[in-house]
């Protein structure tokens, strides 16, 4: 399965590698999505729209919820095994947990004023990068990482 942020900032989604994709009407009515993020196992899919809720599916966008605070959110990143999650939201970074059983979202202090603007997640959930206004990167150790999910 892929999945990416099309047309008229729609979420698009390709089961057959590329060949054909259809626009994931379920959704909702936000059209403005920004980002999405797919774990490597499939399952475990995210989505951002710039302004709202951040939409979560656990089996494979069948269906979706709504998790987190509202934000402009403009990017999102989850752990090979969708156990790690996060994003950023008005310029500040926020993680998730699968094991927390309200989905809640954390901001996190990453030490700097600067406006984040794009995170990724290493396979682990362990580590993350993070993308500032500037153009440097921010490197780390997640303290929020969950242990013994290593690939």
């Amino acid at each position: 399965k892929v999945v990416a942020v099309g047309e008229q900032s729609s979420i698009w989604v390709s089961r057959d590698s590329g060949c054909s994709w259809f626009s994931d009407t379920d959704l909702g009515a936000i059209k403005n999505w920004t980002d999405v993020a797919v774990s490597g196992t499939g399952s475990k899919m995210l989505a951002a729209p710039y302004r709202g809720k951040i939409r979560t599916s656990s089996d494979g966008g069948t269906t979706w919820r709504e998790v987190g605070p509202e934000q402009n959110w403009i990017s999102v990143a989850t752990s090979f095994h969708g156990k790690v999650s996060m994003a950023v939201g008005n310029g500040q970074l926020w993680t998730s947990l699968t094991s927390r059983n309200d989905g809640g979202w954390t901001m996190e202090d990453v030490g700097t004023s600067s406006s984040i603007t794009k995170v990724a997640l290493s396979g682990d959930g362990a580590y993350a990068a993070a993308i500032v206004e500037e153009g440097y990167v921010l490197l780390g150790r997640l303290r929020v990482a969950p242990q013994g999910n290593r690939r």
